[in-house]
């Protein structure tokens, strides 16, 4: 009777313990699949430029009106190919385009629900921005719109401003 009860035992146990590396596989197999978007993550801008190193690697100005203004001169390091230009629509399309819609008419299920204000349409605040005003305000947010530096990384975001210059009227 008692090796009955070590073999149920030691049966049970064995099922647990492949049940439990069956699960820690699946997990870690999950985890470590390349997405399409960490694919975008990885993306580096043109070598020929000159400031795209610096740029690429960190935004030092600063969350404040100053910066803002300071951001006007700041330039793409991204070239406008259409490789980047589609690469930075799939990004519109899944960061921005709840909300600005995905032509930038503010045409979208966010406002159309009026869960929030309606934020300007792009063919009236596009002509009067530059690149590093629209690169600014997707990472630190502007007015309504919240900030995207901890959920995109700096070519990302200019990926993005990429794609929205072409919605300029």
């Amino acid at each position: 009777m008692k090796i009955g009860i070590k073999y149920k035992t030691g049966i049970t146990n064995l099922i647990q313990i492949i049940w439990i590396v069956s699960f820690l596989f699946f997990i870690t197999s999950c985890s470590t699949q390349k997405t399409e978007n960490d694919q975008l993550k990885e993306i580096k801008p043109d070598s020929n430029s000159v400031s795209a190193n610096i740029l690429i690697e960190k935004y030092s100005l600063s969350n404040s009106n100053e910066g803002y203004e300071q951001s006007a001169g700041t330039k793409n390091p991204l070239s406008h190919t259409k490789e980047n230009i589609t690469k930075g629509k799939k990004l519109f399309t899944e960061y921005c385009s709840h909300c600005h819609g995905i032509d930038g008419k503010a045409n979208a299920p966010m406002i159309e629900k009026e869960k929030y204000p309606p934020p300007p349409p792009f063919e009236k605040r596009l002509p009067l921005i530059s690149e590093g005003q629209m690169f600014h305000s997707i990472y630190y947010g502007k007015n309504q719109m919240p900030d995207n530096k901890n959920d995109l990384t700096i070519s990302q975001i200019w990926l993005i401003v990429t794609y929205v210059n072409t919605l300029k009227p």
